[in-house]
């Protein structure tokens, strides 16, 4: 059969006290693996290459068994001399050793036998080879504890993960055990590559308890890479169904996370994967709080929009949390998000409130523009959107909200008299104009808007907008005595000649 070799770098050329330490995991074609080990530290140079099944004795200073075909190869170098020891698993459980010095071939007793006892622990420490069984017998000794003594022996965050991984899933261990494991190994564990492949490997074994989880997701925190600690987390959302207590507990825990985009990554994946109650959304919105870019915080609560069931209260919570985001171009972006969804008037009101924190006219009126499109039909939820535009300093934006909602609403008294009053506040004759002649177009007259109407077009300063909109509305006026002596009122208001001519020749009263 064709060797297939596959090749996974486990750590590579990390150094402490000036050592260089590589190591190599080949896939051969059977399927099974093939180890090697490289250390070199000034003088001394250190290879290791084993397969198969290795169990040592319990002083660590020979090997007991070895499974068929499997072997162990140990080669030192010092000062010049290497020394290896070559171990051979057969068929009934037979061990065939050899030792040589250089190249040549030495008796195994009892040099050999001396200096494999000299060299093995070290070398399993640094290679965790056969951990697993070492660890379970650490447990029969001496409990958890033991285990704790050894791992803080061995130098390789590599292998230190490794034996806790093993420790955590030896048969019968306690929650207590489990517990006191996962908090050292926050503490022992200095990669937080390590750290998160721990926490990840084991995450079914610690969501099965509560204790566990707890303890899980506060050790978490001290991962000091964001993406790592983002890593563990979004591990936990994807793969597992978290009950509300954990998911509430995973995000007290995110909020130690300082990258925006990551947090913000672990907040959309909970969103998405997870139909949250109530207590989580205001969780979730207490962590929208922690991210402070405004494109990051914006993006997060589109998610939630648009994978979480958008109750009244979820909604006012979404409007709440835009207050914290600064960019009025995002925080119009969310709040017209929301627009299409089944707000009620309470909603509405709160997301036209919600204009008083954007500073940007063109944003507050894009936002008031998206209310109205969306809700055109709902009259009675057009009184607040009339108080809202009047927060709008700019003539011309102001004057495209009303001119909106006089295309788009079909008016009462009560707010025609509310746009008629937000218009008197445009100082520009011509956006006046704008609106006006919108109500005016799109409205039957009464006695009571005619009059709001004539006052307002009185009001205006430019004697040729003014003449434009008399005779637009002239027409529609209604047959009544005090509407006509209005009107005439308002066309005499007219200084120039022309244009009051214009008027009364168009008008037949």
């Amino acid at each position: 059969m064709k060797k297939v070799t596959l090749i996974f770098i486990v750590f590579a050329f990390v150094t402490f006290a000036h050592a260089q330490n590589t190591s190599k995991i080949t896939m051969k074609g059977s399927g099974s693996y093939s180890h090697s080990f490289r250390t070199t530290n000034g003088q001394t140079s250190t290879n290791i290459e084993y397969d198969g099944t290795i169990v040592f004795n319990d002083t660590d200073t020979d090997v007991e068994s070895i499974s068929t075909g499997g072997f162990i190869k140990i080669s030192k170098k010092t000062f010049g001399t290497r020394r290896t020891a070559l171990l051979e698993g057969k068929s009934g459980g037979k061990i065939e050793r050899f030792f040589y010095v250089g190249h040549k071939l030495q008796p195994w007793e009892p040099e050999g036998a001396e200096w494999l006892s000299d060299v093995l622990l070290d070398v399993i420490r640094s290679t965790g080879i056969g951990a697993e069984t070492r660890v379970k017998r650490f447990y029969r000794m001496g409990g958890v504890k033991a285990i704790i003594n050894e791992i803080e022996e061995i130098r390789s965050d590599y292998v230190k993960s490794k034996y806790f991984r093993a420790a955590v899933n030896v048969d019968g261990i306690s929650t207590n055990d489990i517990n006191a494991l996962i908090k050292e190994a926050a503490d022992e564990i200095g990669s937080d590559y390590e750290k998160s492949r721990f926490f990840i490997s084991s995450s079914d074994l610690f969501l099965n308890d509560p204790s566990n989880t707890n303890t899980v997701m506060q050790v978490t925190t001290e991962i000091s890479s964001d993406f790592e600690q983002s890593r563990v987390f979004l591990y936990y959302i994807k793969k597992h169904d978290l009950t509300d207590e954990q998911s509430s507990s995973l995000l007290r825990s995110s909020t130690t996370i300082s990258s925006d985009f990551e947090l913000s990554r672990v907040l959309m994946a909970l969103v998405s994967e997870n139909e949250l109650s109530t207590a989580l959304m205001i969780n979730l919105m207490k962590s929208v709080h922690y991210i402070s870019s405004d494109f990051e915080a914006a993006r997060m609560l589109i998610t939630t929009i648009a994978k979480q069931d958008m109750t009244n209260k979820n909604i006012n919570l979404i409007i709440d949390a835009t207050q914290d985001i600064s960019s009025d171009f995002e925080q119009t972006r969310v709040l017209l998000k929301l627009t299409g969804k089944e707000l009620s008037s309470d909603n509405l009101k709160l997301i036209a409130d919600a204009i008083e924190n954007i500073s940007s006219d063109f944003e507050k009126s894009r936002l008031l523009k998206g209310i109205i499109s969306k809700y055109n039909s709902k009259e009675e939820d057009i009184s607040f959107i009339i108080e809202a535009s009047e927060n709008i300093s700019s003539d011309f934006e102001q004057a495209r909200v009303l001119t909106l909602i006089a295309g788009v609403v079909d008016l009462n008294d009560e707010s025609y008299k509310a746009v008629i009053e937000a218009t008197d506040n445009i100082s520009s004759s011509y956006e006046k104009k704008r609106v006006l002649s919108m109500l005016i177009k799109n409205n039957d007259f009464n006695k009571t808007k005619s009059l709001f109407t004539i006052s307002s077009i009185k009001a205006i300063s430019s004697n040729y907008e003014k003449s434009n909109l008399l005779i637009l509305l002239g027409p529609k006026l209604p047959d009544d005595t005090e509407v006509k002596d209005a009107f005439r009122s308002a066309a005499r208001s007219i200084s120039s000649d022309h244009e009051y001519g214009k008027v009364m020749r168009a008008v037949d009263f």
